[in-house]
């Protein structure tokens, strides 16, 4: 039976007896919101000990300002609260598996919403058009966000999106405030299209940031790959972060090297276009000619501790470089290091 809570047709396979209480309608064993009375005003408390609330439950109750769901509640159905107009504060509880499709869409008091880590997909148009959303909370676990699922959020400034999300739809867009994306999941960050993700976002694009993404570094068949799932091999191979398909102009990628890699071969990172920062271990005895030259988005390095040397024309031609923090190890650094480095402040 409860495969079926948000079926049209449950009242009647079941015979679900309705018991009215406070304008809300629950099953007979009070385990579902079957519906709500649309001129209900103020706060919503839900009872506690319910599992789901139905499909269009609270449609167009636009008179309500809050909602109280209780922990336990595992399934809230398509529409559930669409079109409550005023509603400015709901907590999903954790333990929350399912959110159907439009269900806080046209909510357009609700400022912001902490997605529960128990929710693994946003399904299409969960929080469409709600044009006053400043702030989501996005946890890892969230596995897949569907199209429209934020879009006409005009006030949303911030988005981070979970290294777990492998599936992401056309959900952000004329979002016109969003001027910070961070994307933590490899699989999006390889399969980024903005023009259709974030269009509309002409804030994002007059910033020029779509990428900051600290990740872990593994080189596997001369590839970059990001995920901790590969054991990194000793050795970075020349050109093995050389842009052959650069991302948009204004996606920025952090590297963090792991401390697996014992050598970067000359010519790494050169013209690495997306790379905005980098850290290289200690384990790196030294930075050979060229490694990261003509990384012109380069602004950052930090260098550890047992790194020695760095080699000729090593940073050549990273023109945005403006720090770099220096390890009491090194002993030798060229004086061709860092040519045409024209903002650089060096830092120990």
């Amino acid at each position: 039976m409860y495969n079926n809570l948000f079926s049209l047709s449950t009242c009647r396979r079941f015979r679900i007896k309705k018991t009215k209480m406070d304008n809300i309608i629950y099953s007979n064993d009070r385990t579902i919101v079957i519906s709500c009375s649309s001129d209900t005003e103020g706060a919503v408390v839900i009872e506690s000990g319910v599992k789901g609330i139905r499909q269009n439950a609270f449609e167009n109750c636009s008179k309500i300002t809050e909602v109280i769901i209780p922990k336990g509640v595992e399934r809230i159905g398509s529409n559930a609260f669409k079109g409550c107009t005023m509603l400015s504060k709901v907590i999903l509880p954790e333990g929350l598996s399912f959110l159907g499709k439009s269900a806080f869409s046209e909510c357009f008091n609700l400022k912001s919403i902490i997605i529960p880590s128990s929710l693994k997909e946003i399904k299409e148009k969960a929080f469409y058009h709600n044009v006053n959303l400043q702030q989501i909370t996005i946890p890892e676990g969230v596995k897949a966000i569907g199209h429209n699922s934020f879009n006409w959020c005009r006030q949303l400034k911030e988005v981070v999106l979970p290294s777990s999300l492998f599936s992401l739809g056309n959900a952000f867009v004329d979002c016109e405030a969003l001027s910070q994306v961070t994307i933590k999941s490899e699989e999006i960050f390889h399969r980024l299209d903005t023009n259709k993700i974030f269009n509309g976002c002409d804030n994002l694009k007059k910033i020029h940031k779509i990428i900051d993404t600290y990740i872990d570094v593994y080189i596997y068949k001369d590839y970059e790959k990001c995920s901790k799932n590969l054991s990194a091999p000793s050795v970075i191979k020349p050109h093995a972060f050389t842009s052959k398909k650069p991302l948009p102009e204004y996606a920025i990628l952090n590297l963090r090297i792991p401390e697996n890699v014992l050598e970067i071969k000359h010519h790494a990172f050169y013209k690495c276009l997306q790379l905005g920062s980098v850290e290289i271990p200690g384990t790196v005895s030294e930075i050979p000619e060229y490694a990261f030259a003509g990384c012109t988005k380069l602004k950052k390095v930090i260098i550890h501790e047992g790194v020695k040397t760095i080699s000729d024309y090593a940073f050549d031609g990273c023109s945005n470089l403006e720090q770099i923090k220096m390890p009491t190890s090194l002993k030798n650094i060229s004086e061709k290091a860092f040519s045409e480095c024209y903002k650089l402040t060096i830092n120990s």
